[in-house]
């Protein structure tokens, strides 16, 4: 049980964990039932609507206050953070409330998002420090940068506090998943026809094109960060989003009069060419459009463009977190050396792929996915080694399968730019300059949950197009890079 006081004029707040969602390489995410008086979901939504009305104001004094909780030690990664939960469930654990706090409110699901704040007992005091570091900054950047803007694509944050072992962020639980969950799903890819791969594709493109339009960069786009708001196979669609993209420790506000950056970070599979040479500088906008590439095509060929790395996908051809195992350095290398090169091509139908998925008169289904010309245009577009001559997402707008049935609507922000038509295949390499590598930043949050279902809230996230909220007062950590 975690309990959370406040001052007095401001509700307290009473988690209850109840089973474990995912383990990723920096932070653990919990299923919770939120026990308060004051559900932290109706809260938030009411912060958010004065925000829209002009009644508060961000400022950097109230966008980050750390609430500590003394003598709560919440739960862990691993076998530790499995064993403790058998404790609690057992009622043998020490963090076990009185009844009288759990009762009688009826318990509303969120998700948690818990990023020890030391987990590095293996290396030297030095490291130790740097790596507490990084994970205080990557805890502080998520929370300034979520705080400050609202899309109905992109995961909300209900509140967020700090224990003395864990920082915590309380998010929206969604049943949904995650779109790698999707791909390596043979049913549900089975069931995914081209329309609801549109719809999502375009969800996904709101979102990121709104953010790049703010000055806002993601840095770790990828299948395990975009999650569905309801499970897969669709009953019936959402009439809300269908896709939220989460997981923005990573992300930061750049200065679009000079936006390169050097730090290198996020996942290995989604990296572009840019990111694996030594010495580049970048524009994670274009490095973003190049990982939305790479999950586009995933989605239609249940592989990554580039491979798995070394090792491969996992068991039974599913792709892997974080891309597969990479250990050998030379085939790491050589893996590596294809990304730089931006070097891929499309897996041919295999015999008997039409009876294998749910297949219709009017569009590709499952596994006939990996046909879609217009889906390939899309990728060939993105999947381009010069970051020149990549397409920017608000530029696919004018593709016309981005207009077909299931996408959404351009948003008004979004214009498109008339851009070189290029093959629905992949170039030819141009001659591939040294590679390093990898050195950056690791940031594998699995998991990752977003979203909340409640009569009194119906709609009202999907108001708005993207609004960014306070611009002047976004504290100064979320737009720097930090090494």
């Amino acid at each position: 049980m975690l309990k959370v006081e406040r001052s007095s004029d401001a509700s307290d707040t009473t988690l209850r964990l109840t089973a474990p969602l995912g383990t990723g390489a920096f932070s653990s995410v919990w299923l919770a039932e939120d026990l308060s008086d004051d559900p932290v979901v109706l809260r938030s939504r009411r912060s958010l609507r004065n925000l829209r009305q002009g009644s508060q104001s961000l400022s950097r004094a109230s966008s980050l206050r750390a609430v500590r909780v003394p003598g709560v030690r919440p739960l862990g990664a691993g076998k530790r953070m499995l064993a403790e939960h058998r404790q609690e469930r057992s009622g043998t654990s020490s963090l076990m409330a009185s009844p009288s706090s759990c009762a009688p409110n009826t318990p509303r699901l969120v998700a948690l998002k818990m990023t020890a704040r030391s987990m590095y007992a293996q290396v030297s005091g030095r490291e130790e420090a740097l790596q507490r570091d990084r994970t205080r900054v990557s805890f502080v950047r998520e929370v300034e940068v979520l705080r400050h803007i609202t899309h109905p694509n992109i995961t909300a944050l209900l509140t967020h506090f700090t224990t003395p072992a864990y920082h915590v962020l309380v998010l929206p639980y969604l049943a949904g998943g995650d779109l790698l969950g999707l791909v390596n799903n043979d049913a549900a890819h089975g069931a995914l026809s081209e329309s609801l791969l549109r719809r999502m594709w375009s969800e996904l493109c709101k979102a990121v094109g709104w953010m790049h339009g703010v000055g806002l960069v993601h840095r770790d786009v990828k299948l395990e960060n975009i999650l569905l708001t309801t499970p897969f196979p669709l009953a019936v669609p959402p009439s809300g989003a269908l896709i939220k993209l989460t997981d923005f420790g990573l992300s930061r506000f750049i200065d679009t009069a000079a936006p390169l950056l050097s730090t290198r970070c996020g996942s290995e599979a989604y990296a572009a060419p840019e990111l694996v040479i030594s010495g580049r500088r970048y524009d994670a906008r274009e490095t973003d459009s190049w990982a939305c590439g790479v999950v586009l095509y995933a989605l239609c060929a249940r592989r990554l463009p580039f491979g798995e790395g070394v090792a491969g996908a996992g068991g039974g051809g599913r792709i892997g977190r974080e891309g597969g195992q990479r250990e050998d350095p030379a085939a790491r290398r050589h893996w590596l050396m294809s990304i730089a090169r931006g070097e891929y091509d499309w897996p041919a139908p295999r015999e008997g792929q039409r009876a294998s998925g749910i297949d219709t008169d009017d569009e590709l289904v499952g596994p006939r996915l990996v046909e879609s010309a217009g889906a390939r245009g899309v990728c060939a577009r993105l999947l381009v080694r010069d970051p020149s001559r990549r397409a920017k997402i608000a530029e696919l707008w004018d593709n016309l399968w981005m207009q077909g049935p299931g996408a959404s609507a351009a948003p008004p922000g979004l214009v498109s730019a008339e851009v070189e038509t290029m093959s629905p295949t992949s170039t030819s390499p141009e001659s591939a300059e040294s590679v390093e590598g990898w050195s950056g930043e690791f940031a594998d949050l699995e998991g990752e949950v977003e979203g909340f279902e409640d009569e009194d809230l119906e709609g009202e996230e999907d108001e708005d197009d993207g609004l960014l909220l306070d611009q002047d007062g976004i504290d100064s950590i979320a737009r720097q890079e930090v090494q």
